[in-house]
């Protein structure tokens, strides 16, 4: 069977959340915080490991994005918005949050550190 709530709950998700609030926090956000980014990524590779304040401004974006937007915004909505989607309260989501908090982040920073080293080293968001 085809859970719709869940579906329907999950797209408006990915719909305002990833396609929204993401958004708005790469895109204007970092724009605005890193405005050399976009010049730092146009750079051949020997060209950025000469530019100390252009390697600490992605290292920069990686830590707001893995260390203050994903653990304090996005993993609160995502846990709330799937247990009010379950009959439960958003509050309890977020006390599942706070139980799974070391292991998400640890899980999280396996896989997306690498990640958008890459990202915003290569290709800014804007």
């Amino acid at each position: 069977d085809i859970d719709w709530k869940r579906n329907t709950a999950f797209a408006l998700f990915g719909f305002f959340y990833l396609g929204g609030v993401q958004y708005a926090i790469y895109v204007p956000g970092f724009g605005r915080l890193f405005p050399n980014a976009a010049t730092f990524a146009a750079k051949p590779l020997v060209e950025k490991v000469k530019d100390p304040r252009g390697c600490f401004n992605m290292l920069s974006q990686v830590f707001l994005d893995q260390c203050v937007h994903h653990p304090f915004l996005y993993f609160p909505v995502f846990y709330s918005l799937k247990e009010v989607v379950a009959g439960h309260t958003a509050v309890e989501g977020l006390m599942k949050y706070k139980d799974n908090f070391t292991e998400d982040l640890v899980a999280l920073w396996k896989v997306w550190v690498p990640a958008t080293i890459v990202n915003f080293t290569f290709c800014p968001m804007w």
